[in-house]
């Protein structure tokens, strides 16, 4: 649920990052989006089943399970099938980019898969017969075929926006697969590829032959691209920096945030982080916003981060998993439908193994119920946090402050 998470939220973005890139051009900045996921496993996934290669895929992946067999021939044939399946995938044309919904319709497929283990590791693939199982797929699938078009592959569609308006861009990415629009047809076709030169791209995006260039973790160290005129045909137009999906871990972020901000830089960039302003990407910021107050902890022995994000309110902590506790008990309804089990007087509210459960697995889950009722889910949850941390504060026991003598 966490990466679908993530995944939707940088599908309602990809747009406003590309417009974004396009304002700063046309005001004089050259831009750098950052993005952490490629989507290039989405991507094949995705052009598989487009391509009707499933039944390819399952004899490929039962021939690497299955080890009472000669090695060499299902070597051989293993080869045969993945160019077969290649063929295929680089056949598909598309009338449009691959969308959310083709994740949500693969991921739909993924719950109907039951893996059967076997002796000696060897296992089959069943999918469930039962006559109530197949109505609730079939509703289920007509709900995600409903859904509004929301771009998968980010890097293709804000490469594609820049082309539009006559930019060139290029990426640090890794990636070997990726889409491109015909010109003449207007459709959009795969095409195989080595992983591109990061040199040559950094190269041209300094030098100005590149208006704009897409990173992604592959992007995060090694290179520079601030405003520099260390050369002759350095492009010293003020850099901004776009980040359309922030890095899980904080420091390939602020490693991120160090290729357009250096020294000798000739001007400082602009700093822009794109969010829907959904309710349930509170606790993604959240989470961010804790591992810079962690790393600051450790290395300054302060809280305080330049780089935190604005937010009224933590509720990551022990404090905040109390309040969301007290409010799951008064709410058990709520509770059962995210899959939450409240503690029992068996355990004694014990914790368990996991810090902070109660936030954290209502936070992850409230993108599962209507936009209305985060809202009012997170106003409760701040009110009570405010409350009861002002109440602490008056005891003089703030858990959050360091009292020095």
């Amino acid at each position: 649920l966490y990466n679908i998470n993530r995944q939707f939220l940088l599908s309602l973005v990809v747009e406003d990052a590309a417009q974004t890139a396009i304002e700063a051009l046309q005001q004089g900045r050259k831009p750098v989006i950052a993005v952490e996921n490629t989507g290039e496993s989405l991507l094949r996934e995705v052009l598989a089943r487009r391509a009707n290669v499933s039944e390819l895929i399952d004899e490929m992946e039962e021939l690497k399970a299955n080890p009472d067999q000669d090695k060499e021939a299902a070597k051989e044939r293993i080869s045969i099938i993945k160019e077969q399946v290649d063929a295929k995938m680089a056949s598909v044309q598309l009338d449009e980019p691959p969308q959310f919904r083709d994740l949500m319709e693969v991921m739909l497929e993924r719950i109907g898969n039951i893996k059967v283990m076997k002796r000696y590791g060897v296992y089959e693939t069943e999918k469930p017969s039962s006559e109530e199982y197949l109505n609730e797929e079939a509703a289920l699938l007509k709900l995600i075929r409903d859904l509004p078009p929301m771009p998968l592959s980010a890097l293709d569609v804000i490469n594609q926006k820049l082309r539009d308006h006559g930019y060139e861009p290029t990426e640090v990415s890794g990636r070997t697969v990726s889409l491109h629009k015909e010109l003449e047809k207007g459709r959009w076709v795969p095409e195989e590829h080595k992983k591109a030169n990061a040199v040559a791209a950094v190269a041209g995006y300094q030098n100005g032959s590149y208006d704009c260039i897409t990173i992604t973790r592959a992007g995060s160290t090694g290179i520079s691209l601030h405003a520099t005129g260390r050369f002759e045909d350095s492009d010293v137009r003020q850099r901004e920096f776009i980040v359309a999906q922030k890095a899980a871990n904080i420091a390939e972020f602020l490693q991120w945030m160090g290729r357009v901000n250096r020294r000798d830089q000739v001007c400082e960039p602009v700093m822009r982080t794109l969010e829907t302003g959904l309710p349930a990407e509170a606790r993604l910021t959240m989470m961010h916003n804790a591992k810079l107050r962690r790393l600051s902890a450790n290395t300054t022995s302060n809280r305080d981060n330049s780089n935190i994000e604005g937010e009224s309110l933590d509720l990551l902590n022990e404090l905040g998993d109390s309040v969301a506790l007290g409010w799951l008990t008064e709410n058990p309804r709520i509770a059962s439908d995210l899959d939450i089990d409240l503690p029992t007087d068996e355990d004694s509210l014990d914790r368990r193994t996991q810090d902070c459960p109660y936030i954290n697995k209502l936070m992850g889950r409230l993108v599962m119920v209507p936009v209305a009722k985060q809202e009012e889910i997170l106003a409760t949850l701040g009110q009570r946090f405010a409350e009861k941390l002002e109440e602490l504060e008056q005891q003089g026991i703030n858990p959050f402050k360091v009292d020095v003598y």
